[in-house]
């Protein structure tokens, strides 16, 4: 018996990884469908993680690089903005931590703006504090959405859909 427990399992997980793949696919396929706005580097569109974990970037890269994306990692906020200041075009997303060393999110997002419209860069903060404070805050400041921790990988692929699409029109 727990042996087909975990065949079911198994078969759960599966199903559940290519109904992601399949929205992964209607993702590329809307991205590359917009024709609205020209690829970033090397002809493709761009998302930049901020985050002080390691892993957390891992996860934005294996959902997002499968796609055609470009994933940039960058470990904190100065070191993004640093890089972010000497850009002549700015990347196409940003997934922006909250709680971070040096500084936070919330600091992070008010730079930003002070050098990308929210119409052009358009920025999703992801952070485990869900309460009604912190996601005002969040957009308050700058940030175009907010996910909470943990997420679904679809879920965050169709709020970047959305806004990239949003961003182009």
């Amino acid at each position: 018996q727990q042996q087909q427990q975990q065949q079911q399992q198994q078969a759960r997980e599966a199903l559940e990884e290519e109904e992601e793949l399949r929205a992964a696919q209607r993702l590329a396929e809307a991205v590359n469908g917009t024709g609205a706005r020209e690829p970033g580097v090397n002809g493709t569109l761009e998302i930049v993680t901020i985050d002080d974990n390691p892993v957390n970037q891992l996860v934005i890269q294996n959902t997002f690089r499968p796609l055609g994306f470009k994933v940039t990692c960058f470990g904190d906020g100065p070191q993004a903005l640093e890089v972010l200041r000497t850009r002549t075009r700015p990347p196409d997303m940003i997934l922006l931590d909250l709680m971070m060393p040096r500084m936070s999110g919330l600091d992070v997002v008010k730079e930003i703006r002070g050098l990308f419209d929210p119409l052009v860069l358009p920025v999703l903060m992801i952070s485990a504090k869900s309460s009604d404070e912190y996601i005002e805050q969040g957009l308050r400041r700058g940030c175009n959405d907010y996910i909470c921790k943990p997420f679904s990988s679809r879920e965050l692929i169709a709020r970047v859909q959305a806004h990239l699409k949003v961003r182009d029109l």
